[in-house]
């Protein structure tokens, strides 16, 4: 009897939502392989523990993926920028131990496959579901795998060979529903790989919610992106695909089967998530169909992201009344300035507008987020200071997700900082970031202090630029940095107390 031809995908990041890898090994089971996949979560790097951000795995875990792939054809390995040394471990440990070839997909690959292709044997740019079912068609039947559309690799004198970029994909309901099939699944625990079961599977997709971490699906409705703004991977993917900018949207009806199929599969879920950044970029009318039939056909409460200039009254009510419960909506900077250097579509007139219809749903949406991007070298004390003046005016109470900006490769701001010498080496500026640790400066510290919603009495004296004179200062350094490490360990060790309850709870 023929031994059927096995793929193992290995998912490197803390969340195992894993969007970009669960569909590729649907298609992969779909089309008659064998699909395994290993996720290898980190829970200080999940919560964003002051710790460096580790970029290779311990011995004793390398030794249990090898062992779970050691019967396999091809490992399949997804890869962002801030994954690559972790990559790089697998990589080299799979080689060197079981000879087998490895496929690297991803943003990352995406953005660098000639450099990518001097760990993996094939890269997989772009969109990967076909070209990868494809890769391993060819390699099943024993046929040539040198001209697959999305597939860079090696020729056998070692020149890289550059595929053309297979077109899109405009029917996404022709994709089968991600896999999570926990049978072939396992994920690293406590130490060890195990199987996935639906416990674990429930605790590892806990995610803040409205004030509280609960156990929630994660999914998209659409791809691609009609912005462009500079420092997103986004940006990436639209250098690649010219029409990348053109919204590819499922139906709701195919978008309630997954979810639907993950309720069957996921003890006590709670949430729905939804991570589209432009969900609103829809007519009214569309947002009204999608919310009747998610009221009549789910109805747990859902999570979205949000841009300012597409949040509208009407298209809230109709959320609302379906079960919109959490919003995100993403500002990045109240500065200009550093607005048209981000390519960011609105200005601060239209981010508290937006602000305000949000609160105008306080009874419902308790606690909207507001996402904001700091350490950013190319911003000034007067860039900083708009930012804060915007921030004090939202209304409240509001909670931020601040982010330490990161020069993802591929993407124009990447670009301009490797022009302005901002970027030296990406083995050291770029790839052991981790975007939620941030710098200990009295900048940051406001932003937390305004994200844990102090009286603006006291927030409206620390934005005073007197404040900044004296706090900023060179002789504060030191005291503000125990300051941040103390926020820091308060913050994770409160986090990962509320996780392990739940964690008991699913028990």
């Amino acid at each position: 009897m023929t031994k059927p031809f096995r793929v193992v995908l290995i998912s490197p990041y803390s969340h195992i939502s894993a969007i970009g890898l669960r569909p590729i090994s649907a298609c992969l089971k779909q089309a008659g392989f064998e699909s395994r996949m290993i996720f290898l979560p980190d829970i200080d790097e999940w919560l964003s523990a002051p710790h460096s951000h580790r970029q290779e795995y311990p011995p004793e875990t390398l030794d249990q993926v090898c062992e779970l792939c050691a019967d396999a054809d091809l490992i399949g390995i997804g890869v962002m920028s801030n994954f690559v040394g972790r990559a790089r471990s697998l990589t080299e440990v799979i080689h060197t131990r079981l000879g087998l070839p490895v496929i690297w997909g991803g943003v990352h690959p995406t953005a660098r496959p000639g450099e990518c292709l001097q760990w993996a044997d094939f890269v997989c740019v772009g969109e990967g579901e076909e070209s990868v079912t494809e890769l391993v068609g060819r390699m099943a039947a024993g046929q040539g795998v040198a001209n697959i559309a999305n597939i860079w690799l090696k020729s056998p004198g070692g020149q890289i060979v550059p595929n053309s970029v297979r077109p899109l994909n405009r029917s996404l309901a022709s994709l089968p529903l991600p896999d999570y099939e926990l049978s072939t699944q396992y994920i690293l625990h406590e130490g060890h790989l195990q199987p996935l079961t639906p416990q674990l599977l429930a605790y590892y997709l806990l995610n803040f919610f409205a004030g509280g971490p609960k156990v929630a699906y994660m999914t998209c409705l659409t791809r691609g992106c009609p912005y462009k703004c500079t420092y997103c991977c986004e940006n990436a993917m639209s250098q690649l695909y010219p029409n990348w900018r053109h919204l590819r949207r499922r139906s709701p009806e195919h978008l309630i089967a997954e979810i639907n199929q993950a309720r069957q599969v996921i003890p006590g879920l709670q949430v729905i998530m939804f991570l589209d950044s432009t969900f609103l970029a829809v007519s009214a009318a569309e947002i009204r169909r999608f919310s009747e039939l998610y009221r009549a056909q789910v109805g747990l409460p859902f999570f979205m992201m949000a841009t300012p200039n597409a949040v509208t009254q009407e298209k809230l009510t109709y959320l609302v009344d379906a079960g919109l419960q959490d919003v995100e909506m993403g500002i990045q900077t109240g500065s200009e300035r550093i607005r048209r250097i981000f390519r960011r579509p609105e200005d601060n007139k239209q981010v508290l507008a937006a602000a305000q219809r949000l609160h105008s749903f306080r009874a419902q949406i308790p606690h909207p987020r507001y996402d904001l991007i700091t350490d950013n070298p190319y911003e000034t004390r007067n860039d900083q200071m708009e930012t804060l003046q915007l921030l004090y005016k939202l209304p409240r109470p509001s909670h931020f997700y601040v982010f330490s900006l990161t020069f993802y490769p591929g993407t124009e701001l990447y670009n301009q900082a490797r022009t302005d010498g901002l970027i030296q080496d990406d083995e050291l500026d770029v790839y052991p970031k981790n975007f939620g640790q941030l710098k200990p400066t009295y900048y940051n510290f406001v932003l937390w202090c305004i994200h844990r919603n102090l009286p603006r009495s006291l927030l409206w004296l620390l934005i005073q630029p007197l404040a900044f004179r004296l706090f900023d200062s060179r002789w504060m350094r030191s005291p503000l940095r125990l300051l941040w490490r103390w926020i820091n360990d308060w913050r994770t060790q409160d986090t990962h107390r509320q996780y392990l309850r739940l964690l008991a709870r699913l028990k």
